[in-house]
């Protein structure tokens, strides 16, 4: 069977009533669609004042004693969700955190176009290791 763990960051105030009620819909949201996938796992949406506080959070606090996920996928970025030089500056913390903390990283192009279910993609997969002294 397909099992993950589901982590969102939500931007906002997490002492704004609004956000809790937004935050806790997006759960249910979340839930849903792993349902409908057949994913068994867990889901959580953490609320932060932007994506990078809230995906630190994520990194450090995920896991149980022993059981902590090894791998941080994360969307590539395009210029439809990376418009400004700090939002291009928060996704490389992002990854550095990720490193910094013994992840691997699987940065997916096209994440939110990918297939769900029993579709077959065709293509290429391009897969670069990275090595401790910084080389490719």
């Amino acid at each position: 069977f397909k099992y993950s763990i589901q982590k969102k960051v939500l931007d906002g105030d997490i002492n704004d009533k609004l956000t809790i009620q937004k935050a806790k819909q997006e759960d249910k949201l979340i839930n849903k669609i792993m349902l409908e996938e057949g994913i068994h796992g867990f889901s959580s949406v953490t609320v932060a004042k932007n994506w990078c506080e809230g995906a630190s959070y994520i990194l450090q606090l995920t896991g149980l004693g022993g059981m902590i996920p090894n791998t941080v996928m994360l969307g590539w970025p395009s210029n439809n969700n990376v418009t400004t030089k700090s939002q291009a500056h928060d996704y490389v913390k992002v990854l550095r955190l990720s490193l910094n903390t013994g992840k691997a990283i699987l940065a997916i192009k096209g994440l939110k176009i990918m297939p769900l279910r029993d579709q077959v993609m065709t293509g290429t997969m391009d897969v670069w290791w990275m090595i401790h002294d910084g080389g490719l």
